[in-house]
């Protein structure tokens, strides 16, 4: 916002930058540890339910969480327009999204399985979020004249690739036994989950460490400077 005031546009590129990185970091790792674990989730939070319905709302919580990255992006797209006190293509493009989501609806309305609607609406949601997105990336990119695409890119394949082990540590942990009984107890299911999401969110932060992550220093850099104003 201050970079707009000063007409810095230079600046505002940087910001947007270094914000869709940054959230990108988090959201990612953030993403894959609820996907791999979200039928220990789902056993939290429905606790004495059976294993059939624990799994349907696992599938649910594993579709909507597709949408965490882009949902973090449209949360600087539209903080940026908002800063230039443009709230009206903001909304254009929430329009598109809803319309999108709408048409998803009806087509899993009178297509999918009475069993699968729930999973398959979370789908549509996140498929329209994706949409929204992208369009209000390329909206973005044309006011402020590019925010450093390639840049951007190049890092969120950075943490694709950092998913790789991380995902693979997850499912190792999900075979043991001692995962494989979250559906027992709430215990069972909340210690399994803590102790995965560790391992996976250490793995994630230790292979961009080892990549020597710029973004990983900056989220760092961020927090420290958040934390110690406290």
């Amino acid at each position: 916002a201050e970079a707009v005031k000063k007409s810095d546009i230079a600046a505002v590129r940087l910001d947007v930058s270094s914000a869709l990185r940054s959230i990108g970091l988090v959201m990612t790792v953030s993403c894959a540890v609820i996907f791999v674990t979200a039928p220990h989730i789902a056993a939290v939070v429905m606790a004495g339910a059976s294993s059939t319905d624990i799994h349907g709302l696992s599938e649910v919580i594993q579709m909507y969480i597709l949408a965490l990255i882009p949902y973090g992006m449209l949360f600087v797209i539209q903080r940026t327009f908002f800063a230039y006190d443009d709230t009206r293509t903001p909304f254009f493009f929430t329009v598109l999204q809803i319309s999108l989501f709408a048409a998803g609806s009806f087509v899993v309305a009178f297509t999918v399985p009475t069993t699968s609607i729930a999973a398959s609406l979370a789908l549509a949601f996140t498929i329209s979020t994706l949409v929204q997105v992208v369009v209000g990336l390329v909206v973005l990119s044309r006011k402020t004249g590019g925010f450093e695409g390639k840049r951007v890119a190049i890092s969120h394949l950075r943490y694709a690739l950092a998913l790789v082990p991380t995902i693979l540590v997850g499912w190792l942990l999900l075979s043991t036994n001692f995962a494989a009984n979250y559906v027992e107890s709430f215990a069972a299911a909340l210690v399994s989950f803590v102790v995965i999401a560790a391992a996976m969110c250490l793995t994630f932060l230790v292979t961009l460490y080892l990549s020597r992550s710029e973004e990983l220093t900056l989220v760092v850099t961020q927090l420290r400077k958040r934390f110690g104003r406290i």
